[in-house]
């Protein structure tokens, strides 16, 4: 089985998880999105509104504390949060979950970015190269390793979704 085929196995289990844990924090009309779509994996709705959530998970980031966002596929296409239309990501850790708003995600790249750039007034577009010079390369993606402490000063709620022995 390919890594992409068992990639969406997994995120589809964490999407259906995502959708009871949704359900606790007062989202409501809750659907998953089946397949692969780019743009967001669950619609529903929260505050009388409806949104759009973007499912993560980071088997690592219970061993780094840092949660890998994803930026560019390979080719320097947008994917992942430079590609999303959610209004939210739920972010999994082997442990743990995080649900924020993408806007303060976008915030948190930026911060654990500017930390790790020298130059702390760099433009939107330094950044970008910054990434395609510096960020983590998987196989199909271009991301960057944030900080929970730097996402959890934007988070809306968070979790355990696993008990630790």
């Amino acid at each position: 089985m390919g890594d992409f085929k068992k990639d969406l196995e997994r995120g589809a289990y964490y999407e259906i998880k995502a959708l009871d844990i949704l359900k606790q924090h007062k989202f409501k009309k809750l659907k998953k999105i089946e397949g692969y779509f780019k743009e967001y994996d669950i619609k529903a709705m929260y505050k009388n509104k409806r949104v759009y959530i973007e499912c993560k998970y980071n088997r690592y980031t219970s061993y780094t504390n840092k949660f890998f966002i994803e930026c560019f596929k390979s080719d320097f296409t947008l994917a992942g949060i430079t590609a999303t239309e959610s209004d939210y990501y739920i972010l999994f850790s082997y442990f743990d979950y995080w649900i924020i708003k993408t806007d303060d995600l976008k915030k948190a790249l930026e911060e654990q970015l500017r930390l790790l750039h020298i130059n702390k007034k760099a433009t939107q577009d330094e950044l970008i190269e910054y990434i395609k010079s510096n960020g983590i390369y998987t196989k199909y993606t271009i991301g960057v390793l944030v900080d929970i402490d730097i996402i959890n000063k934007y988070i809306l709620f968070k979790g355990e979704h696993k008990k630790r022995l």
